[in-house]
């Protein structure tokens, strides 16, 4: 679809935008990809008073903030592992592009940050002491740690794409669990910024 497209089909709920102060989420995959989509359809979006907001991983070329941020009102961003080593083993790649831009940004604008929390893979001590450490010279601009519990709902995506899942051992954490990391987060600094996702 071209920026016109989605921007027709968007407009029409602008009433319910307007009502719940809500707006348009780019998501994907990694839509930092396509910064010029971007910037394009967010002008428009904000021309028209629409909030605007991107969900990343980090994973893009560092010529794409340039590009996006300033028609951008809020951005998602998704820190799994800060040790390179276990972010190769368990995501594929280097983490270095995704926390140098992750540092570019949360000193442009304030910054959500969501943690998908993965029982023995980032939810132990060493793990939690790197997240921490890391984030914490940004505390005044990340204005909330979204901790996401892990789940097992890709099984089936992996199985049609005919790819092996790695994680098949892997349980999700338990809710007492999820509580703890909140409390290590809060006991170091974010104490009123953590919350634990899908607990309403």
């Amino acid at each position: 679809m071209s920026v016109e497209e989605i921007f027709q089909e968007v407009i029409k709920d602008k009433v319910f935008y307007e009502t719940s102060g809500g707006g348009v989420t780019f998501s994907g995959g990694e839509p930092l990809m396509w910064p010029e989509f971007i910037a394009d359809l967010s002008q428009q979006l904000k021309a028209n008073e629409i909030n605007t907001a991107v969900e990343t991983c980090g994973q893009f070329p560092e010529s794409a903030l340039p590009v996006v941020l300033e028609w951008i009102d809020h951005v998602l961003f998704d820190i799994k592992l800060i040790d390179e080593e276990k972010h190769i083993k368990y995501c594929g790649g280097s983490n270095r592009e995704i926390l140098s831009n992750f540092k570019k940004i949360v000193t442009a604008m304030p910054i959500v940050i969501r943690i998908p929390i993965i029982p023995g893979i980032n939810d132990q001590l060493y793990d939690l002491n790197l997240t921490v450490n890391f984030l914490k010279p940004y505390e005044a601009q990340i204005k909330h740690i979204d901790l996401l519990p892990y789940h097992n709902l890709g099984i089936s995506k992996f199985n049609a794409l005919g790819r092996p899942y790695t994680l098949n051992s892997v349980c999700p954490p338990s809710l007492e669990h999820m509580k703890k990391i909140q409390d290590f987060f809060q006991k170091n600094g974010f104490m009123d910024k953590v919350t634990v996702m899908g607990t309403d």
